[in-house]
């Protein structure tokens, strides 16, 4: 028994999200990541990017848990933390 599947993929025509400073975005995204097993604040504080209290206020303004990890943010939430760094 052969069993397909077929995926269908739609291409936007307007990005997600607007981003103001890719580079930053991608920054905070990588750094996030490095660090897989630490919460957001931990991985973002130990690279220097932020002070863990200025993690902390923007994550407060977000309405985000202090303990996420970044495997649960959304592109959104990236983009609004990347903005507030």
């Amino acid at each position: 028994i052969r069993i397909y599947q077929v995926i269908k993929q739609r291409l936007r025509k307007e990005p997600i999200t607007y981003i103001e400073n890719k580079e930053r975005f991608f920054e905070i995204i990588k750094l996030a990541f490095m660090q897989r097993r630490k919460t957001l604040v931990n991985s973002l504080a130990n690279s220097k990017i932020a002070t863990k209290q200025k993690i902390e206020q923007i994550l407060d303004e977000l309405n985000i848990e202090k303990n996420i990890r970044a495997e649960n943010l959304t592109m959104e939430q990236f983009a609004e933390i990347a903005k507030r760094i």
